[in-house]
């Protein structure tokens, strides 16, 4: 649930995007979608930030502050917190001005109007059926239930008895999975039995495994059969042996066939992204801004032929939540080929914006980010 919440915020912006799988929202709810986006950001900025393990002045007074824009901008989904008397309500009232509207438009004096007159008339109709539901679905909504009650004593709750996870209930139910599993293991006739065995078994080679990690850590010499047998753990580290922890990198995996695609042209051809040569001058300009306009369309000429390597795995070494390891994100892009043999994958991404110059200020909902969909992955 934790690391959910890492990617619930961009789920949520690329599903408020205009994207070919969705009808494209009107310019009109623009304000209102902004307005959500950083309702759920500092909810979820909220919620993370309580989880840490050691808390400060500064992480406290940061709770208060983003529970206290979050109440500023939860208005936005009011509509949504109301009950199925109270849905069903605006449908009957806007049915019924849905007719009168019909019936004053089937006037005569307004059939003689021009196209416009009679355009702006049915907007305006249209923006009052809107209001009119958004008042039924507003009345008598409320955020006064417990749990959300709950989150506002986080802070006295930390201040006083320290960090929250020591209530964290995420033990005990994961104390449940191997007694589950050695449910589905039995043949669920006289269960019981077999679920205590099973349940035995895997316990004894958890602390048989646990018992040869502490020899390894204790021997001055390791027993040859012992050795064979396991390797040293590493604790709180999540990265393969060939990625170092001292400099996490990005690295690109799964190559693809060079001989259908060997540069750039090709590659545009094939994966049908935006005008790459327009991208690549702009990426040229942007990283050596002193090179010469005639040194650039040169040097942006001989990049469109050179060769190229493409790729479909983005592989990205990232932090854990509390700073104490590093795990591995593989973003992927199929490009033309079928993910699984069932759809292509352009995985959306985050891209941090340019760092904004001295004296100013670049601020959103997200925090500087912008999300993306992956296009292409390849290596020049």
């Amino acid at each position: 649930m934790r690391n959910l919440l890492r990617v619930l915020l961009g789920v949520f912006t690329a599903t408020l995007s205009q994207t070919t799988d969705a009808d494209p929202i009107a310019s009109r709810h623009n304000p209102l979608c902004h307005k959500a986006i950083l309702c759920i950001r500092y909810i979820i900025d909220y919620i993370l930030i309580a989880q840490y393990q050691v808390h400060t002045s500064g992480t406290i007074q940061s709770m208060k502050d983003y529970l206290e824009d979050f109440h500023k901008h939860k208005e936005v989904s009011l509509r949504f917190r109301g009950t199925k008397s109270v849905k069903n309500a605006p449908k009957q009232a806007s049915k019924g001005l849905h007719e009168e509207h019909q019936r004053l438009l089937a006037l005569d004096d307004l059939r003689q109007q021009t196209p416009t007159k009679r355009q702006k008339l049915q907007q305006e109709l249209r923006l009052e059926t809107e209001e009119l539901v958004h008042d039924f679905l507003t009345t008598g909504a409320h955020y006064n239930f417990p749990k959300r009650h709950l989150i506002s004593h986080f802070t006295d709750q930390i201040t006083r008895y320290g960090s929250l996870l020591q209530y964290c209930t995420e033990i005990c139910e994961a104390s449940h999975k191997p007694l589950k599993d050695a449910y589905r293991q039995s043949n669920h006739i006289n269960a019981m039995p077999q679920i205590i065995r099973t349940y035995m078994q895997a316990h004894s080679f958890v602390m048989w495994e646990r018992n040869i990690h502490q020899w390894l850590t204790e021997l001055d010499h390791i027993p040859k059969d012992i050795h064979d047998v396991i390797h040293p753990m590493r604790t709180n580290f999540y990265l393969p042996q060939d990625v170092s922890a001292d400099l996490p990198r990005s690295k690109l995996q799964g190559r693809m066939c060079n001989k259908t695609m060997y540069n750039i042209q090709i590659l545009q051809a094939i994966y049908e992204p935006p005008d790459l040569q327009t991208l690549t001058g702009s990426y040229l300009r942007h990283n050596h801004p002193l090179i010469l306009s005639e040194q650039l369309d040169s040097d942006v000429a001989r990049l469109m032929d050179a060769l190229l390597e493409a790729v479909n795995i983005l592989q990205v070494v990232l932090p854990t939540f509390n700073d104490d390891g590093y795990n591995l994100h593989r973003m992927r892009c199929t490009g033309p080929n079928l993910f699984r043999k069932q759809d292509r994958r352009n995985d959306w991404v985050f891209i941090r914006r340019r760092k904004a110059t001295a004296g100013t200020k670049v601020t959103g909902g997200l925090n500087c980010l912008i999300p993306g969909k992956l296009n292409a992955l390849f290596k020049l």
